[in-house]
Parts: C-alpha cells; structure tokens; sequence
C-alpha cells in the first residue's frame, strides 16, 4: 500500500527532474481480470498497455503513475466486449485520473467553495483537461442568449 491505490502493487519508483516521482506500478488483483461485460475471469491474455492516471500529489511533489496492465479476451463466445483492460476499484476502464482526484476536486469546488482556476491551479492540468474536452457543449450557446437579449426587441 505504498501508494495507496488498492489492487495495484509498487514495482519501482523513478525520481525524475524537477523532483517528480515517477511510480510504475503493476496490477495485483486477479479479480482485474475479470470482463466488466460479463464478469467471467479471463485466462486469455491479448497484450500489454501502458497507462498514466493522474493522481494526487505525494505532498508537494507531483507524482506520475505509469500502470502496466493487461489487456485480456473475454473467452464466453457471446460476450459482446471481445477483449478489455484490467481495472481496480480507484482506476476504472478508460479513467485518465483517479478516483481520489475525482474526490479532492469534487470536495474543492463543491465543499469547501474554493474557484474552479485555483482548484486547476493546484490539480494541474487534470480540470483544464476536462474543460477542453467540455467546449462545444451546452455552454457554447449561454454567451450568444446573453442575459440583456430581447431588451430591444419588446
């Protein structure tokens, strides 16, 4: 529990420049490999993935998790996922951050009120991230409507 992300066990940890901490980490629960279509535990392996979740920082110091991890088959025939990557509890198929980041920006912003850019501030890139990937939604439209639009039009 070095790291504290249960299902995955330390294999090195790497300081780089700067004084980040570079953790590689490897999967340590057999339930992983289990298919999240059906639940049956594959014996298959299809190959190797490496993937880099952000996480909290180890105090002030960033950390880098660099989990390699399998990809399986699904062996029962009608299983519809084919193949898929293991996944723990705190790093979901597909996740780029952690669950505990999730968290601490949930709690950040919601709990304790604290402005969204500081809160990216202080989490990196993990929210200017998300607000990237968010442009061209529903918010997109907001700007035009305008609170005033219409005044004139009465």
């Amino acid at each position: 529990m070095l790291l504290g992300l249960q299902g995955v066990t330390v294999d090195r940890v790497v300081l780089r420049p700067g004084g980040v901490r570079e953790v590689h980490v490897s999967t340590a629960d057999p339930c992983a490999a289990g298919c999240p279509s059906c639940g049956e535990v594959s014996t298959s392996p299809k190959q190797w993935v490496t993937t880099r979740p952000r996480d909290l920082p180890y105090g002030e110091t960033p950390v880098v998790v660099v989990w390699r991890k399998r990809r399986w088959r699904c062996q029962v025939v009608e299983c519809p996922a084919g193949s898929f990557t293991e996944q723990i509890v705190e790093v979901p198929a597909r996740a780029r951050v952690t669950s505990r980041v999730r968290r601490a920006i949930a709690a950040a912003v919601g709990d304790a009120n604290r402005a969204v850019s500081e809160v990216a501030t202080v989490f990196g890139g993990v929210l200017a991230d998300r607000a990237r990937r968010g442009r061209g939604g529903r918010g997109r439209g907001v700007g035009r409507a305008g609170a005033d639009r219409g005044v004139g039009d009465r």
